[in-house]
């Protein structure tokens, strides 16, 4: 069994934001809510193995800050076809993990993030599933699906969506 933590990446800061949103900072509540979840994580005994990662700023800083709270941090993939990806580019970084990896941390961008937790959850926990299909990922939310499939054969419907938190809910 697989286990994908799908986060969407924390609050950005928009004052005084640089020029390029690819290099928005984190504002402070976003910092905080980065170690809310990576707090979480630690306690529900999550070890992902491996991080898939869009390479803007503010996922970068929400990974630095989750991985923080973990026990140990997984290997971190940066990908630049991440930024902004949609559903389909998603699940297609997800295909490409190699077999061995059972416990994945994806975080990302909305709208692809919300838009593929809605189609990536065929079955599971009813508020989950009621919380994603409303297409709303929150900033810092984090939806956990278990995989019965290996990561290569993945396809839209497949997995079970376990829970679906948002910071606020956690302090």
């Amino acid at each position: 069994m697989r286990t994908l933590f799908l986060m969407r990446h924390a609050k950005s800061a928009w004052d005084d934001a640089p020029a390029e949103d690819h290099d928005r900072p984190l504002d402070a509540r976003g910092e905080r809510a980065a170690l809310v979840i990576g707090r979480y994580l630690r306690q529900q005994g999550a070890a992902p193995e491996v991080a898939l990662l869009s390479t803007a700023r503010r996922v970068r800083e929400t990974f630095e800050l989750v991985v923080s709270q973990l026990a140990r941090a997984p290997t971190a993939e940066w990908r630049s076809d991440l930024y902004l990806a949609d559903e389909e580019q998603m699940l297609a970084g997800l295909k490409r993990l190699p077999a061995t990896a059972a416990d994945v941390l994806m975080i990302g961008h909305n709208p692809g993030t919300a838009l593929f937790a809605a189609r990536f959850a065929g079955r599971g926990e009813r508020d989950a599933l009621a919380s994603l299909a409303r297409r709303k990922f929150p900033t810092a939310a984090l939806a956990i699906f278990r995989i019965a499939k290996a990561w290569a054969k993945l396809r839209f419907g497949d997995a079970e969506a376990v829970s679906f938190v948002l910071p606020k809910d956690l302090v």
